[in-house]
């Protein structure tokens, strides 16, 4: 697979994880509690925080996908090295999220879907991407 298409690839993983993140700033937050488990009080809090997660999301998403029109494979490969570290960066935090009784939020289904294929993607780009 090239190196262009994996670009493009984690690009919209990274714009579609920003606009789930935008969708659950949206909704109500009782409706966002029983998402999360937690209570409406608690959720208003995390608003704020996810909101400036969601922006990076859709922006790294468009970078990434600019990123994409790179025809050097040495430059292409650092675009993803970056990418690689970013998203053990962040299988830490969902791990650490998942396993502490400190935060006890767990990130919903989508959101661990998007690190493993994300960070498959980047690995394979990597090694393997033409």
């Amino acid at each position: 697979m090239k190196r262009v298409l994996i670009l493009k690839i984690i690009g919209t993983l990274h714009t579609l994880a920003g606009l789930l993140l935008f969708s659950i700033i949206l909704i109500s937050n009782d409706v966002a509690a029983t998402f999360f488990s937690l209570s409406p009080e608690s959720v208003s809090i995390f608003k704020t925080p996810l909101t400036v997660v969601a922006s990076m999301n859709i922006g790294l998403g468009s970078l990434l996908i600019i990123s994409s029109r790179i025809r050097d494979t040495h430059y292409a490969k650092f675009v993803l090295l970056g990418q690689v570290a970013m998203m053990f960066c962040i299988l830490f935090g969902a791990l650490f999220n998942h396993f502490s009784s400190i935060t006890a939020i767990d990130p919903p289904a989508p959101l661990w879907v998007m690190i493993i294929l994300n960070l498959s993607f980047s690995l394979y780009g990597y090694f393997k991407g033409e």
